[in-house]
């Protein structure tokens, strides 16, 4: 059910429950009638439970598959295909956008729309950071590249609080050596303790 209060509607967002954990590999595609599902419903498996069990803006799922698009495309792999994951992510955002936008839950504004899906899209890659630094470290490369590409894109202004900039500034030095050691190493575990220390440096942020 929906929330009949939203918290903030100036970000356009009503919670509601979410998958949580959605991305390609949690759907199934029935051959016999080409009707999708699915599965998996528990959400991260790295979150608590009180965590998973919340309401929370569908942007969240969004940006859970948009980032599995941007994993799809970045694995060796898949280096030689034609379709690229930004491609991929327009069409299923255009997609649900015609199907939501109206509803309670979908922003109005289209800048609202962004602005919710950029702080997603980060949440999830700082997740998959700390994910693949413990369980794939082979596979950290995809979202470390995310990450250093939303700051690379973050311009330190005036505006910002000093605060800010400063976690910034130390978040980006930090980022910086875990890629080298990731460089020398992918398997040194350097990153297992990334996910509390790049959550913190992130709670000051204003999106």
């Amino acid at each position: 059910g929906i929330r009949d209060q939203p918290r903030s509607r100036g970000l356009g967002d009503v919670y509601k429950r979410q998958h949580g954990d959605y991305h390609l590999g949690q759907l199934l595609i029935d051959q016999s009638d080409q009707t999708l599902h699915v599965i998996d419903f528990e959400g991260e498996p790295r979150r608590t439970l009180a965590e998973r069990r919340k309401k929370t803006s569908i942007f969240k799922d969004l940006a859970g598959m948009s980032r599995s698009f941007e994993y799809l495309c970045h694995r060796p792999e898949n280096s030689e295909t034609q379709v690229k994951a930004t491609d991929l992510t327009r069409a299923f955002l255009t997609a649900y956008t015609e199907s939501a936008y109206g509803q309670c839950f979908y922003p109005d504004a289209k800048g609202e729309a962004e602005s919710l899906l950029t702080t997603f899209m980060l949440d999830k890659a700082i997740y998959e950071l700390a994910y693949e630094a413990q369980h794939r470290p082979d596979w950290l490369d995809a979202p470390l590249t995310a990450v250093e590409t939303f700051l690379s894109r973050t311009k330190v202004g005036r505006k910002k609080p000093y605060a800010n900039r400063i976690r910034e500034f130390e978040l980006k030095i930090k980022l910086r050596s875990i890629r080298s050691n990731l460089d020398l190493n992918p398997f040194s575990g350097i990153a297992r303790r990334v996910d509390s220390a790049i959550r913190k440096d992130f709670q000051v942020y204003s999106f």
